[in-house]
């Protein structure tokens, strides 16, 4: 992000974020100058220092801001690479996925805040093969179910996982996942990675949790898998 501000003629500028010296510039004859700088998601404090003859200036009161890196709310297919944080939208509004897929790939994180909705459009699925924090609380719920208007199971295809060591991990607490076919698929997942607590699965076409080719185990505790057309769990 562009950060503008204005200091004493020809100085140099040294610009910090959340204690970090990130950039440096020069200012011009009137004292402005502007860097780029990366903000980290959530809350971000800044500040500059100036050099003058070799002496070091003060820092600067700081600047507070908040930044968050999320996605439009009308997803089509989408693959994240980088950190996206989902918050919590004006009026509940829910994000939703349209028009494909989408895919937390290799490297990506994908943090959903307390109380987000997630509407899964036309058979799509959630793929995570890399980190995702989805962790709601028991008064704000996160919930991923279907866009239909008049929901039925098996609407969307549900969350499918598949990571490998290496990977970050997946953390889902107080979600719901609703009227999906395979409401929560674990695939080729290494034991560990995965928690899975607190949760509510229900009203799937087929297995309420699918797994498959599991290197180690699977620890998923306290969750409340119910009214699913076949089995809660598949081992």
């Amino acid at each position: 992000r562009l950060i503008s501000g204005m200091g004493d003629p020809f100085a140099e500028i040294q610009v910090f974020v959340n204690g970090v010296a990130y950039a440096s510039t020069v200012s011009d004859a009137l004292g402005n100058f502007s860097v780029s700088v990366p903000l980290d998601h959530g809350e971000n404090t800044i500040y500059a220092t100036t050099t003058i003859n070799g002496i070091d200036s003060s820092p600067s009161v700081p600047a507070e801001t908040d930044f968050y890196n999320h996605l439009n709310p009308e997803q089509g297919g989408n693959v994240i690479s980088s950190t996206v944080v989902w918050p919590r939208l004006p009026n509940d509004e829910p994000y939703r996925i349209t028009q494909g897929d989408l895919e937390v790939a290799e490297g990506g994180k994908l943090i959903i805040m307390p109380g987000v909705s997630v509407e899964i459009d036309n058979g799509h699925t959630i793929l995570l093969r890399s980190a995702l924090k989805a962790l709601g609380t028991e008064e704000e719920k996160i919930v991923f179910t279907s866009g239909a208007v008049e929901k039925r199971p098996g609407d969307w295809r549900g969350v499918a996982i598949g990571i490998y060591p290496g990977s970050e991990s997946i953390e889902m607490e107080h979600t719901t996942i609703e009227y999906a076919d395979k409401c929560l698929g674990v695939y080729n997942t290494v034991d560990g990675l995965l928690r899975f607590e607190g949760n509510e699965i229900r009203y799937c076409r087929s297995d309420g949790v699918y797994t498959q080719d599991l290197v180690g185990g699977l620890r998923i505790r306290g969750n409340h898998i119910h009214s699913n057309g076949r089995n809660g769990v598949h081992i």
